[in-house]
C-alpha cells in the first residue's frame, strides 16, 4: 500500500500530447442546439434536394434585367390606375336644378356633376350675350316673374365653389322650354362626343 503523503507520478509534456491527439481524432457527433444528431446526405442542398452531378446547386440570382422588368410592369399598372382615376373624375352624372353662380353673376340651370365640376347653362333677361342672340323662354322660370327671360348662348363648365351651396327651389321650366333646354344639352353632348371622337371616324 502507498503511504499518504506520497503524491502522483505528474504527467509529461509527451503525455499531454497524446491526450489531445486522441481528443482530436474523437468523430465528430454533429449534435445540434436540441441534442439531436443531423447531418446533410452527399449532394444534398439546404432545401434538401440534390442536383444531378450528386454536388449542391447554388439559389438563383437574381439579375438587373429581372428587376428592371418588374420596374417597367410596376410603372404600367400605375399609370393605367391614374388614367382610370382621371376618366372617373370627368365622368358626368346627371342633374336637373338651379344654383347661383357667382362669377356669372346669374342664376344657372345645373344639367350635369363631375367630381369637381358643375355644367350649367346661364338665365339672363338680356336678348344677345357677347354679341350672340340667346335663346327666348316662354315662360319665366322664376315663379311669380312675368319678365322676360333667355338661356345665355354656350355652355358653362365651373368650380362647384362659384356656385351657391344651395338649390333655388323658386325656379321650375315649363314643360315646352324644358324640352328646348333638354335639346340645348344633347346638341352640347352630341359636340363633346365628336371632338373626342378618333380622326377618321365618324359617329
Amino acid at each position: 500500500m502507498r503511504r499518504k503523503n506520497e503524491q502522483k507520478p505528474k504527467a509529461t509534456a509527451k503525455g499531454k500530447k497524446n491526450e489531445k491527439d486522441n481528443k482530436a481524432k474523437k468523430p465528430v457527433t454533429g449534435k445540434t442546439a436540441t441534442g439531436r444528431n443531423k447531418s446533410l446526405g452527399a449532394g444534398k442542398t439546404a432545401t434538401g434536394k440534390q442536383s444531378s452531378s450528386g454536388q449542391a446547386t447554388p439559389p438563383a440570382k437574381r439579375t438587373k434585367k429581372d428587376d428592371s422588368g418588374k420596374k417597367k410592369s410596376l410603372i404600367q399598372k400605375l399609370i393605367s390606375l391614374l388614367k382610370k382615376r382621371a376618366k372617373q373624375k370627368k365622368q358626368v352624372k346627371p342633374k336637373d336644378e338651379f344654383r347661383f353662380n357667382h362669377d356669372t353673376g346669374h342664376m344657372n340651370f345645373v344639367f350635369g356633376e363631375t367630381e369637381e365640376e358643375y355644367k350649367s347653362v346661364g338665365l339672363t333677361s338680356k336678348e344677345t350675350t357677347f354679341g350672340k342672340k340667346n335663346m327666348p323662354l316662354e315662360q319665366n322660370p322664376k315663379k311669380g316673374d312675368s319678365g322676360k327671360s333667355y338661356i345665355r348662348n354656350g355652355i358653362i363648365s365651373d368650380n362647384k365653389r362659384s356656385y351657391s351651396e344651395k338649390t333655388a327651389k323658386n325656379y321650375e321650366f315649363s314643360k315646352a322650354d324644358k324640352s328646348n333646354v333638354k335639346s340645348k344639352v344633347r346638341n352640347y353632348k352630341k359636340e363633346q362626343k365628336r371632338k373626342k371622337a378618333p380622326k377618321g371616324k365618324k359617329n
